[in-house]
Formats: structure tokens, sequence, C-alpha cells
């Protein structure tokens, strides 16, 4: 099980809890799972996901620090995640990042001049 929390993300196995840093011990504020059992994570000012190293433990992989730094003030708080199709959407109040993983595309809907609150994705 994984918990979002004030600095990183916390698994537990059913026995043990072990603590896995995200990118300047940030806040996670959303986690979500895609159809592969890749773990995306959502937080303060990063996004990114969770992979295995070469020794089995889950590290924290960002994707924010690939995206032009122009666009980071768009990413200030990551509050909600939501895999559909094997897209992921990033939520922030300014706006969503679209990241398609297995194509290894993405896009940015900007709308910084409006809050956006919720998402849904509805299937066409």
């Amino acid at each position: 099980m994984y918990f979002a929390n004030t600095g990183g993300i916390l698994e537990y196995d059913g026995t043990n809890w072990r603590h896995i840093y995200v990118e300047r011990n940030c806040a996670v504020l959303s986690l979500a799972k895609d159809s592969k059992g890749r773990i995306y994570v959502g937080g303060q000012g990063t996004f990114g996901y969770l992979k295995t190293n070469k020794i089995g433990e889950l590290k924290y992989v960002s994707l924010s620090s690939k995206i032009d730094t122009s666009k980071l003030n768009f990413f200030p708080n990551v509050w909600t995640l939501i895999v559909k199709n094997d897209e992921i959407y990033f939520r922030t109040k300014k706006g969503i990042f679209q990241f398609r993983p297995y194509q290894n595309k993405n896009s940015i809907f900007d709308d910084s001049k409006k809050n956006i609150n919720k998402i849904k994705i509805f299937k066409k």
C-alpha cells in the first residue's frame, strides 16, 4: 500500500513501513496507478512516477524536471491524477499536463487565468 505524505510517499508491505523520497522532500498530494502497475505521483511543485532500481527498490523519477523551465510556475501543486487508457492527467489549479508514457509524448493545457478545481475524463 502507498500513502501520500507531507515528506514523500509511505510504502507499507503489511509488516514494515518504508519512506520513498520525492524531489526536494516535497509533500505528495496525489497518487495513481496505470494498467501496467506504474505508480504516478503529484506533489508540491513536482510530479513523476515510481520506478524500481537495480536492487529492487522503488525510487521517484521526476517528469516535471524534464519540462521547459518557463512552464514550471504552471505546476505549483498537482492535486489530482487521473489515469485513462494509459494517458495520465496531472491537474493543477492553473491547467492540466497530459502524459502518454508509452509513446513518450505530453501536452499542456494552460488555463492560468482561471482556477481548475476538478477534472473528469469521459470516454468518447
